[in-house]
């Protein structure tokens, strides 16, 4: 395990913020830390105000540390860990993350620190430290997202709770939400690589398309494997790309058996 940093904040009249840190081990599976683990931990601060500059840092020797902030406004969102540089996890309270949504959804964060919101937001979710409301919400701001290893990040996650609540009740809101947010930038790549194309974005490409599921689950395999039988060797090139972007299981086994199928040698 490593850190996990909590944050709680509150505003005072005279534009000062108190905020309160709190450091545990951050087990994955969600397990108590039986040793009582503590860390000497490098905590950067910025701010709405000036989001290139750090504008608190010191170093968290104790459980809980409480840090002053002096002329910050009510309205002004706070970030720890500039450029996600510091090796731990950090947990804010659900207004805090509402406030972040701002800076990510204009890139006035960097993308390590759009990519790790996110992130530490899933993982705190699947240790059952946060709600997966909160990740949906957060989701929002990432529709217009240009960074693929934040795209990737994000897919990753969004398989993984699509197997999770696949045969549950809620499952057709989820997909609903799935191909709303990931339409915005699938319009964007549209079918076809184009010329002088961005080779993260021709990576990006086959892993959005196979998340959007465009076709229907029940005749999909039967689809690929008309495909790889009468494809040419671009054909076979473009069945392993989405292999290799699929983040389901059920997925990948459709694509491999597909290109079994192929007469091309």
């Amino acid at each position: 395990g490593y850190p996990l940093v909590t944050v709680i904040e509150e505003q005072q009249p005279n534009q000062t913020r108190i905020i309160k840190l709190n450091q545990q081990r951050f087990i994955a599976d969600g397990s108590a830390d039986d040793e009582n683990l503590q860390w000497k931990i490098p905590i950067t601060i910025f701010t709405k105000s000036n989001p290139k500059v750090i504008a608190k840092q010191i170093l968290m020797d104790q459980p809980e540390i409480t840090i002053i902030l002096d002329n910050i406004s009510e309205n002004d969102w706070i970030k720890l860990n500039y450029n996600s540089i510091g090796l731990y996890r950090v947990k804010y309270e659900s207004k805090t993350l509402a406030c972040l949504s701002e800076p990510i959804a204009n890139k006035k964060l960097s993308p390590q620190d759009r990519l790790m919101i996110q992130d530490d937001v899933a993982a705190l979710c699947n240790a059952d430290h946060q709600s997966f409301v909160d990740y949906l919400k957060l989701l929002l701001s990432y529709k217009d997202e240009d960074n693929f290893t934040v795209w990737k990040s994000i897919a990753s996650t969004m398989g993984g709770l699509s197997s999770l609540i696949e045969y549950t009740g809620y499952y057709d809101l989820f997909n609903k939400y799935r191909l709303n947010f990931f339409s915005s930038i699938q319009e964007k790549l549209d079918w076809d690589e184009k010329e002088n194309e961005n080779p993260l974005v021709a990576m990006l490409r086959p892993m959005i398309l196979s998340i959007m599921d465009l076709i229907d689950p029940n005749i999909r395999a039967a689809v690929y494997i008309i495909v790889s039988l009468y494809g040419d060797e671009n054909t076979q090139e473009e069945l392993r790309k989405l292999y290799k972007a699929a983040e389901m299981t059920e997925e990948k086994v459709r694509l491999l058996c597909s290109m079994g199928q192929s007469l091309k040698p």
